[in-house]
């Protein structure tokens, strides 16, 4: 088992561009490669945002128990099926 830990531990934050080559690649790839990862990060979270706001307005809608618990008011001890003495 320490074998295996130590052959895939070895090597890492060791790796870095040597060359001139490599460096500008390495920017290029840097400055296309951020907002890019970015744009598509901003884009799934507006999907999963359009699609919480149509599951919430789905439960809003429907006449069931869980439509109701957005219109009531909140009461803990109803929650925690606490009894009042």
């Amino acid at each position: 088992m320490s074998v295996c830990r130590i052959s895939f531990a070895a090597g890492y934050g060791q790796t870095h561009p040597v060359t001139m080559f490599g460096k500008v690649l390495c920017v290029a790839y840097a400055l296309f490669g951020i907002p890019l990862a970015l744009m598509v990060l901003s884009g799934i979270g507006e999907k999963l945002s359009a699609l919480s706001s149509k599951v919430h307005r789905l439960e809003l809608n429907q006449d069931s128990p869980a439509a109701n618990k957005y219109e009531s008011s909140f009461d803990g001890a109803k929650l925690l099926r606490i009894k009042r003495g």
